[in-house]
């Protein structure tokens, strides 16, 4: 979910450290997705790299290609929320040297829990990746957020990540690895904000300060911005 949600809906100014650490970027794909009752589906067939066109970035750039299927059950009414979204995932890599995209672990598997009721939200998502030449690794994120007017918005965030390679993390590329923050076997990071929607989703002000450790060092990041979305 860290991931697929779009970047207008983020209420930070970064993903997760392990979401970033995973290569999930926009790539050429063949996919199927469809709801049956509560449950819904989500699969496909994703090019390793990104090229000119669909075609050539399956057959010539000759990166390899990765395997993603999700499985969704809506449990609003079991919980008695007014959104409630139990995820499953699944991704497998047949990445090559050449690959740019989903080239970190050969297997990924996510769980996440999304809750909302009134002005209140939580997301709750486990991740763990296997097979990398850096060692195995996981991470449990947890997103509460509160609506203390209808734009003015409470936004916190609590990040563990674990390896069993030394040096198997690496801090954020933006901002704390200017901050001085390098690598690690272990990560952890709170962060806590105020976001302005001043066009809902359109156009929003986000502030936050975020701590942050790995490996023995640690960094307090602060960030105000303006996001603004022109889409339809």
């Amino acid at each position: 979910h860290d991931r697929t949600v779009s970047s207008r809906y983020l209420n930070y100014l970064e993903r997760s450290m392990f979401t970033n650490l995973l290569g999930l970027d926009y790539t050429p794909a063949v996919t199927l997705s469809g709801n049956l009752g509560v449950w819904s589906y989500y699969t496909g067939v994703f090019s390793n790299a990104t090229g000119p066109d669909m075609e050539a970035a399956f057959t010539e750039l000759n990166a390899g290609w990765s395997f993603l299927g999700t499985a969704g059950v809506d449990l609003k009414r079991a919980l008695r929320t007014d959104e409630a979204h139990l995820r499953l995932g699944v991704l497998h890599s047949d990445a090559t040297k050449n690959a740019t995209n989903l080239n970190r672990y050969d297997d990924v598997f996510s769980a996440t829990l999304i809750l909302t009721k009134g002005p209140t939200s939580l997301v709750t998502e486990a991740t763990a990746g296997f097979g990398s030449s850096r060692g195995n690794g996981g991470a449990l994120n947890v997103q509460p957020a509160w609506y203390i007017t209808d734009k003015l918005q409470l936004a916190m965030r609590y990040q563990l990540a674990v390896s069993d390679n030394e040096k198997g993390l690496s801090a954020q590329r933006r901002y704390e690895r200017s901050a001085g923050l390098g690598t690690g076997a272990l990560y952890r990071a709170a962060y806590a904000g105020l976001n302005y929607h001043v066009a809902a989703h359109r156009i929003k002000l986000l502030s936050g300060v975020e701590y942050a450790t790995i490996a023995g060092e640690d960094a307090w990041t602060a960030s105000v911005a303006v996001r603004v979305f022109w889409g339809p």
